[in-house]
């Protein structure tokens, strides 16, 4: 009785950590730049954070919730298990197979895990709305860091820490001023969509903040995705259809008039650049 008792609690406080790691999982995301080896096995701080989510869910849970998640996915599951037997197939096509699996275990298994989770532990709304604004707040807090550095140029590593006028690139938290395109767009682009639906100034800032985070870091294709997936976005609602034709016209004048920055998005679009 005692023991049933005590695995009880275990599982409620599992429950109370795995929701609260989840809430906390966006703040945390930067933490890959963390590397350590753990046996001879590299990994990173993020990676032993998402462990520590997987483990409490699977106390928590078990092997009940890991079907349940699977379940509520519904028609996300066929091209997921594509995609996942593909990329594993991948591995034992590279030149090493050791580091082969360090990556698809961390671009495809573990953010499919943390897929999973999300759709069971995040159940309520404000939850969802937590997390999400969990998100923003981590760009807005990138952007910030990038804006100060671009002005002092702190921070900057090699070769990107030259002044200004040389072409100074602010790389925030990251180690190469790419990674900041990577991490904020994905985000901005969904902040872009939420906003032209519901005007959220919360939704609006956040977009400016990861704008102004990819134009200080100086990411060509970072900043044609993120307009082109706005732009996209704004088509979607009646204002912002006005607001989509607008910046094509005016972006069509500039490609047509500048030949400096017409060769750039050429090279970026037809993936002729690193």
């Amino acid at each position: 009785m005692n023991m049933m008792l005590d695995m009880k609690r275990i599982r409620q406080r599992s429950i109370k950590l795995t929701r609260l790691l989840m809430l906390g999982l966006p703040f945390f995301l930067p933490a890959y730049v963390l590397r350590f080896q753990i046996v001879h096995f590299p990994t990173t701080a993020l990676e032993a954070y998402i462990a520590f989510v997987i483990l409490f869910f699977t106390i928590a849970h078990g092997r009940k919730g890991w079907m349940k998640a699977s379940a509520m996915i519904g028609t996300w599951r066929s091209p997921i298990l594509f995609w996942s037997l593909v990329s594993f197939a991948s591995v034992f096509w590279s030149l090493n197979i050791i580091s082969g699996l360090g990556l698809w275990r961390a671009f495809v298994l573990e953010p499919i895990l943390v897929f999973f989770i999300l759709r069971i532990v995040l159940e309520t709304k404000e939850d969802r709305e937590r997390f999400l604004h969990h998100l923003y707040f981590t760009v807005i807090g990138i952007s910030i860091w990038s804006l100060w550095q671009f002005v002092t140029g702190h921070g900057i590593p090699s070769p990107w820490d030259v002044p200004i006028a040389d072409g100074r690139r602010a790389t925030g938290l990251f180690p190469f001023p790419n990674a900041v395109a990577l991490f904020v767009v994905p985000i901005c682009a969904y902040a872009a969509a939420r906003f032209s639906k519901r005007k959220e100034w919360l939704s609006g800032l956040t977009f400016l903040a990861g704008l102004l985070a990819v134009v200080l870091a100086k990411s060509d294709g970072g900043l044609i995705a993120l307009v082109s997936a706005s732009i996209f976005a704004l088509l979607f609602s009646s204002w912002g259809r006005k607001l989509a034709f607008i910046i094509f016209v005016v972006g069509g004048i500039i490609f047509a008039t500048q030949p400096d920055i017409r060769a750039t998005m050429v090279r970026e679009v037809t993936f002729q650049t690193w």
